[in-house]
């Protein structure tokens, strides 16, 4: 199935939507300031440190292509 440009365009923005509403209330719930989850890199950071409670080189591994996905 093909599908157009603006097809794709707006399925993504609806999914960054979605990404962005889902982690608005996962930090609310962990007892971190919502808005942190907009700012970019950051919102990693305080995922690994505050929500899952990970070490601090697991947020290097999320920034490597591909492996982020799994971790």
């Amino acid at each position: 199935m093909y599908l157009s440009v603006p097809v794709l365009i707006t399925l993504l923005v609806i999914a960054f939507i979605g990404w962005q509403i889902g982690l608005w209330t996962i930090f609310k719930k962990a007892g971190v300031t919502s808005w942190k989850s907009i700012v970019p890199f950051y919102n990693i950071w305080l995922w690994n440190k505050c929500v899952i409670h990970k070490p601090w080189w697991w947020f290097l591994l999320f920034l490597v292509p591909y492996l982020g996905i799994f971790m």
